[in-house]
């Protein structure tokens, strides 16, 4: 009859997530799903994967944390290894985290606005080279930083 089977997969479901959520013990979990007839194999394949989730969830926290600490320069790129060591992540997986975090990172570097930027040259403690490098990141075209160059000189 569907609406048993319908109920008795609903039963399994909250029974799964109770033990997931630490509401039941494994043992407890167990005797439920008995209780609705899944076999010992079925029975082992559900908490296994409920513990599977929930340690997978885990994980996905403490990458978060460690991703929010790199990115925000809280641990420098040796701590950050090393925290990810910690989670026993493949090389490769770790490898890949840090080349994309280290992207992330950079993209979020502050930079002097304009205004400090010549500020900076006018006390000579930037040369005019780096003036111009400096307003390139800024996204300045070659005929703009002229135009300030000229500006700046004239003042």
């Amino acid at each position: 009859d569907q609406e048993k089977k319908r109920q008795k997969e609903a039963t399994r479901a909250a029974v799964v997530k109770a033990f997931q959520t630490n509401i039941i013990t494994e043992s407890e979990a167990r005797g439920h799903l008995e209780s609705l007839e899944y076999t010992d194999t079925a029975i082992e394949l559900y908490l296994a994967n409920a513990l599977f989730t929930v340690e997978e969830e885990i994980t996905d926290d403490r990458l978060q944390t460690v991703h929010e600490a790199f990115v925000r320069r809280i641990y420098d790129y040796t701590t950050t290894v090393a925290k990810l060591g910690e989670l026993n992540l493949p090389g490769a997986q770790v490898e890949t985290l840090m080349e994309r975090w280290t992207i992330e990172k950079d993209a979020k570097t502050s930079r002097p606005s304009k205004a400090e930027l010549f500020k900076m040259f006018g006390a000579k403690v930037i040369t005019e080279e780096t003036l111009k490098v400096e307003l390139e990141g800024h996204g300045y075209t070659d005929k703009y930083i002229t135009w300030y160059m000229e500006f700046e000189r004239k003042k």
